[in-house]
């Protein structure tokens, strides 16, 4: 699952909380070694658009 299929699983389960998760590719879907991962809580009354606008913040807290 990715993008904003993601997100819509987590507003339909209530999730508390949803983020990133930076990581190695290999031949396995979404299983490289994790780099980085970074996570907000999800509002009760945050929607799609609000937490797609909550993820690009983060990207940018990734160590460099």
């Amino acid at each position: 699952m990715y993008g904003h299929h993601v997100h819509e699983a987590v507003l339909s389960s209530k999730e508390l909380d949803h983020g990133i998760t930076i990581h190695y590719v290999n031949e396995k879907f979404d299983e490289g070694e994790h780099l980085f991962q970074k996570k907000f809580q999800v509002d009760p009354t945050d929607t799609l658009e609000t937490i797609s606008s909550k993820l690009p913040p983060l990207k940018w807290s990734i160590p460099r």
